[in-house]
């Protein structure tokens, strides 16, 4: 198995800045371990791509310290959220992947930027 090369960052918000302008529009941070993040990829990527759209899943291990910083600059920007996955669609936070099946069901589908 090939190891992955981590990344060391210093600046975590800057860090999040980057990471949510070039993501794309469609994104979700998460950890390929969490059930939660793996459910929410299986649920929204097949909707993106009958769309003809894209969903980037941003993994948390490839950081150094597997994503600590990350999590909590979310945390600071996004009132205090601090579980996975965080679901980006249409480059707007809406939620864990629960949230967005509830934005699924309550407008019927989902508009993937």
């Amino acid at each position: 198995m090939a190891q992955r090369t981590k990344t060391n960052i210093i600046d975590w918000d800057a860090e999040l800045e980057r990471v949510e302008a070039e993501s794309g529009p469609n994104f979700i941070i998460g950890a390929d371990w969490c059930p939660y993040c793996v459910r929410a990829g299986q649920h929204l990527v097949p909707l993106a791509q009958a769309a003809e759209k894209q969903v980037t899943f941003i993994e948390l291990e490839e950081y150094e310290d597997s994503g600590k910083g990350l999590r909590e600059a979310f945390k600071r920007k996004h009132d205090g959220w601090r579980t996975m996955p965080m679901v980006f669609i249409n480059n707007k936070f809406v939620g864990g992947g629960s949230d967005a099946r509830e934005l699924e069901q309550k407008e019927g589908h989902i508009t993937f930027g």
